[in-house]
């Protein structure tokens, strides 16, 4: 079985790599011209990209969500190809807060740039509050923000403390916040590997939460409700009671 499982993940690598070798310069290209025009065609690009490898993405919990209203969406972060899940799943065209390192990928770290996803260095306490500030300049503009609060993939697949500086965020805003939850995703890819394991992965909304009016006193408990709505859906195995 492991040596299946190996010689399916080299297949995967190599379909993945063409695919992205076909689909990057056009993407790149439509992107570049206007990131919303682009939206749809990322969409497919992402789903085509992980059926090629057995992987399977199901949307929930959709009657929480208004297409036409801006959202700050939170939620948890299991797996390195979370960013294709959550670009099947948004509702509409958004930007991200991205690990810095991500902008460094061949083709991917364009694709990103091009789109407005903004770098946060985790590990540099003040360039991370610069990526906030930026992130909020651009909330302010009218678009939605995605946001995972536990600032780093899960080494387990178990939910992680959250940090704060997304939940600041919402309050300067007053920010509408619309948790979700990647479930199944962390079977598929875990974490420190490279091999892949066909799945299904389900991406659940839960029901917003608004910040408008909260104080700046009350940005643990935004979080703590935040985190609740975003664990609900997750099975005992990937919960934990951990608070930031």
């Amino acid at each position: 079985m492991g040596l299946l499982n190996a010689l399916f993940s080299l297949y995967g690598w190599t379909l993945w790599i063409l695919h992205l070798a076909i689909a990057g310069p056009l993407i790149l290209l439509v992107v570049s011209i206007s990131p919303p025009a682009a939206f749809g065609l990322i969409k497919a690009m992402c789903r085509s990209a992980l059926r090629l490898v057995g992987i399977n993405v199901r949307v929930s919990g959709l009657q929480h969500v208004d297409n036409q209203r801006q959202y700050l969406l939170m939620g948890n972060h299991p797996s390195m190809l979370d960013p294709f899940f959550v670009a099947i799943a948004l509702p509409h065209f958004a930007v991200a807060v991205e690990k810095a390192a991500n902008f460094k990928i061949p083709v991917y770290g364009r694709i990103v740039a091009r789109w407005g996803n903004i770098p946060i260095h985790k590990d540099d306490p003040v360039r991370a509050r610069q990526a906030i500030a930026l992130a909020t300049e651009r909330f302010r503009q009218g678009k939605s923000l995605v946001i995972l609060p536990e600032g780093t993939r899960s080494k387990d697949g178990r939910l992680g403390p959250f940090k704060k500086g997304g939940f600041h965020l919402a309050i300067d805003t007053g920010a509408t916040i619309l948790p979700f939850t990647i479930k199944g995703a962390f079977p598929v890819f875990p974490s420190g590997g490279w091999r892949i394991h066909p799945g299904v992965v389900e991406v659940v909304f839960g029901a917003p939460l608004s910040a408008e009016g909260v104080s700046r006193d009350r940005l643990d408990a935004l979080l703590a409700e935040t985190r609740s709505r975003i664990e609900a859906p997750l099975s005992p195995q990937e919960a934990t009671l951990a608070l930031a």
